[in-house]
């Protein structure tokens, strides 16, 4: 043992109360501090000598750990001579009053009532045993005269032998009674009720005094017996408490595993939180219906749980701050749907607003998911603007049959008036005339799709009889059937569609690039034929169709660059003059127009 063991201990043993064994145990420790210091103080003998000092001259140092048990062994020494003046003290009172007890019992002999005296003599005997130690030098003395008194008391009291044979009676009979309430006992159910009325019969049992010789072994046994049964009924309770209290410390355990698993997991989607909040939720739950566990183990599993608790929660707290940021930009670009949505519903432009909201659908689904107080706000004036407009969609087509039979009278009703239209005055007026038809008819909705062909052929018809009978030329008669058929592609109410005219327009370009495509492939197959009447014959057709193809490719040019000036000019008529611009206009041959191939979401339906 080192001094600085040897210090430690002994301020210990200053911080306890003094008593003997403290005494005791201040002795062995200053043996101890005795032993290492003759050891240190050799050493430094040796080594005094050693370095060429002379032994008369030697003086043993003292360290800093010397010091501090000089003081400590001061104040020990203190307190174990206070203690010792008390125990001194006390020593002393008891003695006195042992000494009192001895005379008093020694008087007592001559006490005439019996019961009075044994009831004495109990009461001395009880505060005997109370009263503290005396001095080791007057025990012995003391015990002797103690003994000696009792003695004479006891023997002088022939009486008592009756009193004594009844009270061995009366305690066997209340020894045999606990000894059957003890067997009882094995019948309770109620563990604590069983432990509690065993300890009490227990207690009871070593109040009860002493009873015959050759009655004790049979009824301490059938006693103890029952008790020892009681003890191990409550002890194999406890057992099963304890591997009850082991399982459920095991179940926490592996609750406490679940939330940490979760905390390694990298989350990123906020349903992902959702559903792992509910998970720890549960777990949660869960835990309260676990029972306890063993009592040391109770803070460790509980800190073990709540701060795998605590840091789940706090992860999310974290994912969250950094998920408004973009649920912000999520609910911006969701409001601009929103908005779009609004300035769409009223439209009638049936099938490009269908697409429009449709794609506008499919960007909303690709777009993250807002706050939720922002979501359901935001998602509910979308989907009521879309519904908005599909409910007024359906509300149009539900009543398309009635408005085509409608459209299908104003269109006749406006061919009749084209049949009848006179001709023979100024053709300007007549042009005129017929251009205002050609607009009204234009004009008109969709017509039922089997009526579409036989009232649009009758119009074209009856419009090219009308261009001849004012002398119009083929070019220009041409020129004004395919401006009438660009006119009328129109949408649902007879507004000229410009995606219809820009389809057209493709589709010119489209048959042009097919054409000289065309050309360029029988021109390569030309090179091919040999020199033969059938072979001459063959190369004869190929230029023919060569030739046939170029000129539709000049009038598919001319209709394209028709086109274009009329969605300059906003497709008026080239040849309406008005009054103060009137021309002469010369007078083409007429030639049909080819059928208009445009096709609008009411005609496909």
């Amino acid at each position: 043992m080192s001094k600085q063991e040897i210090n430690t201990k002994l301020e210990e043993l200053l911080s306890q109360p003094m008593d003997a064994q403290r005494a005791s145990e201040g002795k062995d420790i200053l043996a101890s501090y005795q032993t290492i210091l003759v050891h240190d103080h050799k050493e430094q003998l040796e080594k005094y000598l050693a370095d060429g000092g002379e032994k008369e001259d030697f003086a043993p140092r003292q360290d800093e750990l010397d010091q501090v048990f000089s003081e400590l062994w001061t104040k020990f020494t203190q307190s174990k001579t206070s203690w010792e003046k008390a125990k001194a003290e006390s020593e002393k009172q008891n003695l006195a009053r042992k000494n009192e007890i001895i005379k008093e019992i020694e008087e007592l002999v001559n006490e005439e009532n019996i019961k009075q005296a044994m009831a004495r003599i109990k009461e001395l005997e009880e505060e005997w045993k109370n009263i503290g130690s005396v001095a080791n030098a007057t025990y012995q003395e003391l015990q002797q005269n103690y003994s000696r008194a009792r003695d004479a008391f006891f023997y002088n009291m022939r009486i008592y032998r009756e009193l004594l044979e009844h009270d061995l009676k009366r305690n066997l009979q209340l020894k045999e009674e606990l000894a059957q309430k003890m067997h009882e006992t094995l019948n309770v159910d109620k563990v604590k009720e069983l432990e509690m009325i065993t300890r009490s019969l227990s207690a009871e049992w070593d109040e009860v005094g002493p009873t015959f010789h050759d009655k004790w072994e049979e009824v301490r046994d059938k006693f103890k017996d029952a008790q020892r049964k009681a003890f191990d009924k409550i002890k194999e309770h406890y057992q099963g408490v304890r591997a009850q209290l082991q399982e459920n410390l095991d179940k926490k355990a592996e609750l406490c595993k679940r939330i940490e698993d979760m905390l390694e997991q990298e989350i990123l989607s906020e349903k992902r939180w959702r559903k792992l909040t509910d998970e720890v939720i549960a777990i949660q739950k869960e835990w309260k219906t676990i029972g306890f566990v063993p009592r040391q183990e109770n803070d460790m599993i509980w800190q073990r749980f709540k701060t795998a608790g605590d840091k789940f929660f706090d992860q999310k707290k974290a994912f969250y701050a950094s998920l408004k940021s973009e649920q912000d930009k999520f609910r911006d670009a969701k409001k601009a749907l929103v908005e779009k949505a609004e300035d769409l519903k009223n439209s009638e432009d049936w099938k490009e607003t269908t697409e429009t909201l449709i794609r506008l659908q499919r960007e909303w689904k690709k777009i993250g998911t807002a706050h939720q107080r922002d979501e359901q706000r935001l998602w509910k004036q979308f989907r009521a603007a879309c519904n908005y407009f599909f409910e007024a969609k359906k509300g149009f087509f539900d009543t398309k049959d009635e408005r085509q039979d409608q459209n299908l009278k104003d269109k006749e009703a406006i061919l009749q008036e084209l049949e009848n239209l006179p001709t023979g005055g100024d053709d300007n007026e007549t042009i005129k005339k017929i251009d205002e038809l050609v607009n009204r008819f234009s004009a008109v909705g969709f017509v039922p799709i089997e009526a579409k062909n036989k009232i649009n052929n009758a119009f074209k018809n009856a419009l090219n009889k009308r261009y001849k009978e004012i002398g119009l030329d083929a070019e220009d008669v041409k020129k004004l059937m395919y401006l009438a058929k660009i006119r009328d592609l129109g949408d649902a109410k007879g507004k000229t569609d410009e995606r219809a005219v820009q389809r057209e327009e493709r589709a010119l370009r489209d048959r042009i690039s097919k054409l000289k495509a065309t050309i360029v492939q029988y021109e390569n197959n030309l090179g091919f034929f040999a020199n033969s009447k059938g072979a001459n014959k063959l190369k004869e057709e190929v230029e023919q169709k060569i030739e046939q193809a170029k000129q539709q490719v000049e009038e598919l040019k001319e209709q394209l660059q028709l086109l274009k000036q009329s969605k300059q000019e906003g497709f008026q008529n080239p040849f309406v003059v008005e009054d103060q611009k009137k021309e002469e206009q010369a007078t083409p041959d007429t030639a049909e127009a080819p059928e208009s191939t445009a096709t609008t979401e009411e005609e496909s339906n």
